[in-house]
């Protein structure tokens, strides 16, 4: 039995982290090698788009270049999967464990509170990491196959934009679950605000009274504007990781001082 709590959360959410990635590379590679079907029919369909619904479908120019169908199609709407993945594994590390009664004995050993969710955090993280690089990978080893030009440098740091998102989310199912001991509440709460935050970033652009709510969504600082298109922005960086950063302390206030759920 692995004794550090980090390597044993990636133990033990090995086959959770292997299941996921191959259904990302599998949907992302799929999605990529149909790019020159898209460009060739669907895309002339776009020309008349409404503006509202530019951001979710693109418009024909966006399906001209793997770089614009890519933004569209792989990297604004298979930002659900690593979500989903994350709020599933980071809501289970302390909430779930606790309910199950893993967490009373892992702290009936020498290990203080503090370890446990700063170590079980930091492995969520590299389970993200890995499952945002696999969109990366997946496109990548697409463009190969079809043998068109992409931006590598841009789909970079479009993965590390979906990296970023993904932990804010998860992070603040996990702050949730350390602090309510629910993971049903943490998992159900996380889940209407991702929701309601990719409707609203979606619709706000043609939608004046979504402005204001929108800078409440982490999606306004995901893609937006778009980094395949223009690269990272600095300040949506630094809101991601400062929000992150609040929702890791209030949750590790709440944790190492409340009980612990007796099972």
């Amino acid at each position: 039995m692995l004794n550090n709590v980090f390597l044993k959360t990636l133990y033990e959410k090995r086959w959770m982290l292997i299941g996921w990635s191959v259904v990302i590379v599998f949907f992302t590679l799929f999605i990529v090698l149909v790019f020159p079907v898209f460009r060739d029919t669907f895309g002339e369909s776009l020309k008349d788009v409404p503006d509202s619904m530019k951001s979710l479908l693109g418009d024909a120019k966006t399906y001209q270049t793997l770089n614009g169908y890519v933004d569209i199609q792989v990297i604004y709407q298979m930002i659900f999967l690593p979500v989903i993945m994350g709020i599933i594994l980071c809501t289970g590390l302390i909430a779930g464990k606790e309910e199950q009664g893993v967490i009373q004995t892992l702290l009936a050993q020498p290990i203080k509170r503090r370890r446990v969710y700063l170590d079980s955090l930091l492995a969520s993280m590299v389970i993200i990491a890995v499952a945002s690089l696999s969109i990366f990978i997946a496109t990548w080893l697409g463009a190969l196959i079809i043998g068109e030009p992409l931006a590598i440098n841009r789909l970079l740091q479009a993965t590390f934009a979906t990296w970023l998102v993904t932990v804010l989310v998860s992070t603040f199912g996990y702050s949730l679950g350390a602090i309510t001991a629910k993971r049903g509440l943490a998992g159900m709460v996380t889940g209407i605000v991702v929701f309601l935050g990719y409707v609203i970033t979606a619709l706000a652009p043609s939608v004046k009274y979504l402005k204001i709510p929108n800078y409440f969504s982490p999606f306004k600082y995901f893609n937006t504007p778009s980094v395949i298109q223009n690269g990272l922005k600095l300040s949506n960086i630094l809101i991601m990781v400062i929000v992150s950063v609040i929702f890791i302390v209030i949750g590790y206030i709440f944790f190492v001082k409340r009980d612990i759920y007796q099972k």
